[in-house]
């Protein structure tokens, strides 16, 4: 169906999962940036392991929702970056 201006209009149900979508990617923008103070702060000195621990459950939200959103490639790169969030914070100084 098209609009006076020509232009075709989207059904309310695309709308809606524009919506929705829009939604999803704020939370992740925040959810990542959340993650790269946590990794920041590990690598200023402040945080240590507890730091790479946050930065990796917040990785770990960010994989889920990548996966619920079906984009793959990106959550593969979450999922990578939340283990090796891991496996530093287990390491021992020494």
């Amino acid at each position: 169906m098209t609009d006076d201006t020509g232009t075709q209009e989207r059904p309310a149900t695309a709308n809606g999962a524009l919506r929705a979508l829009a939604i999803v990617a704020e939370e992740l923008q925040e959810t990542i940036a959340s993650a790269q103070l946590a990794i920041e702060d590990c690598v200023d000195g402040r945080g240590g392991a507890p730091a790479l621990i946050r930065a990796a459950e917040l990785l770990h939200q960010v994989h889920g929702a990548l996966r619920v959103t079906e984009t793959y490639g990106a959550a593969l790169l979450a999922e990578e970056m939340e283990l090796a969030c891991r496996y530093l914070a287990s390491l021992r100084v020494g």
